[in-house]
């Protein structure tokens, strides 16, 4: 399987790794975790159900609705958490739920050691 060579040859590299991610978990689909899903409406809701719950992962798991949805997204984080984990490069995680994106960027321009780098905002 493709994903499983890229996820050996990821653990087995060297460099740098930042990760941006939310602990919003279920949490996702409520206003202060994802505007865009709020703003978007039901709409926009049914679109990232109809066309992400057609891929094999989901199929095979027979997820279905917004709760499949919620369940492929619970899915994907505990496997980049777990792939991260083991990761042994240098490496920083940045929790974004709070869509800080300026702190952000200083955070990895920082961490890169680039911190008098302009910021590209």
């Amino acid at each position: 399987m493709k994903s499983r060579r890229i996820a050996r040859a990821l653990l087995s590299s060297s460099g740098h790794c930042i990760r941006s991610s939310s602990t919003c978990g279920k949490r996702a689909w409520s206003a202060p975790c994802a505007p865009f899903a709020q703003s978007g409406g039901e709409a926009w809701v049914k679109y990232q159900v109809d066309w992400k719950l057609k891929g094999p992962y989901a199929m095979r798991r027979n997820l279905t609705g917004l709760e499949g949805l919620i369940a492929l997204y619970q899915d994907y984080r505990s496997m980049t958490d777990a792939l991260f984990d083991r990761l042994k490069l240098d490496k920083v995680a940045i929790e974004n739920s709070k869509r800080d994106w300026t702190r952000y960027n200083q955070q990895v321009l920082e961490r890169l050691g680039l911190d008098g780098v302009p910021s590209a905002n």
